[in-house]
């Protein structure tokens, strides 16, 4: 049995035989509709990704898009004008291309100090996982990172990784 690494030298490729779902896809040119139906499909994720012909990832939806535009059909939107320009604008547009994101992706090489790190500093849940073509081959839940990363806490720091020892 090969002993596992420490979360502290781990990558993205040593845990992504543990990543729980398949990217919820839909290629460009795709609906809303098509966007949702991609999401409730693979209830694990909190997002979509936008592939082009070669599969790669060009951009993302995540549930709050999604449930803006829920909320808009819905009539559930806030009042004023702030809201109602944001409903103007979005409106009109006809693809889920329109409401996609840029995608903030990684590697299998990368680690999971650093998937986590994008994590925190774009505010995200998971982050797909890209090959040296920027083709989607899986998605880092992050969730995985948390079961790993779970034995660190109830532990006194100093003696998991050392005073000073990690700098992120």
């Amino acid at each position: 049995m090969t002993e596992e690494k420490h979360i502290l030298d781990q990558t993205v490729g040593d845990v992504i035989e543990k990543v729980i779902s398949e990217p919820a896809t839909i290629p460009q040119g795709s609906t809303l509709k098509d966007a949702i139906d991609a999401m409730v499909e693979s209830p694990i994720t909190r997002k979509v990704y936008i592939v082009d012909a070669e599969n790669k990832v060009v951009g993302t939806i995540c549930i709050p898009t999604l449930m803006r535009q829920v909320g808009y059909t819905l009539s559930v939107r806030s009042p004023g004008v702030k809201s109602f320009f944001t409903w103007l604008t979005e409106v009109f547009m006809d693809t889920a291309d329109d409401f996609a994101e840029a995608p903030v992706t990684v590697t299998k090489n990368t680690t999971i100090v650093d998937a986590t790190k994008l994590i925190v500093e774009h505010e995200l849940n998971d982050l797909p996982i890209v090959d040296d073509n920027y083709v989607l081959i899986g998605e880092l839940n992050s969730l995985e990172i948390l079961m790993t990363a779970r034995k660190l806490f109830g532990q006194s720091i100093d003696s998991e990784i050392g005073i000073g020892e990690f700098q992120p």
